[in-house]
């Protein structure tokens, strides 16, 4: 089970519990797999978003380095001063020019991107704008069939749309204190 299942399970669960009326499904998805009902899915936006906003973002995964994605000059240097025997020649080569490569710092809660680079599949992702001169962020994802970025029950509109977008941050899990 993923994340994003477990928690759909856990907005669902806490959903169920606060009064929902009648005798209807709702959590019936539609073929996009957003919520049929406009509801549900208003209250599942708010529930990602304020997982996303309270979660701190690990820029880079623990066990993982960000370096270039073309090695620089001082990296190969460093790799091809690497001494070691040759059953070792690779790891040590590549632990060389890590050890080269620059250092950047990493970027809290991710960095916000150009909204011309944001994925057009459906991804739900952060995006902003400006309106009258006031940030306003909002999850919302690419619908092709309108040309534009929203969510189910919404769409931007058009012209004046999301200047920037960024990934979601993690949920949160058990062992981060996500405990609702």
């Amino acid at each position: 089970m993923n994340d994003l299942t477990k928690e759909r399970e856990a907005f669902e669960a806490w959903y169920e519990g606060n009064s929902l009326p009648g005798e209807v499904d709702w959590f019936a998805l539609d073929s996009m797999g957003d919520y049929r009902w406009t509801d549900t899915a208003a209250c599942w936006d708010g529930w990602q978003a304020r997982a996303a906003l309270s979660t701190p973002a690990q820029a880079v995964p623990k066990g993982f380095v960000l370096v270039p994605a073309e090695p620089t000059r001082e990296m190969l240097d460093a790799g091809g001063d690497a001494d070691c025997t040759p059953d070792k020649l690779l790891r040590a080569i590549y632990q060389a020019m890590l050890a080269a490569a620059p250092q950047q710092p990493a970027v809290q809660g991710g960095a916000w991107r150009p909204i011309e680079t944001a994925p057009k599949d459906g991804t739900t992702v952060l995006t902003f704008r400006l309106l009258h001169g006031e940030p306003q962020i909002a999850d919302a994802r690419f619908y092709p069939q309108s040309n534009a970025w929203g969510q189910r029950s919404w769409r931007y509109p058009e012209n004046d749309g999301p200047s920037h977008w960024m990934f979601l941050l993690p949920f949160p899990s058990q062992t981060q204190g996500g405990e609702r």
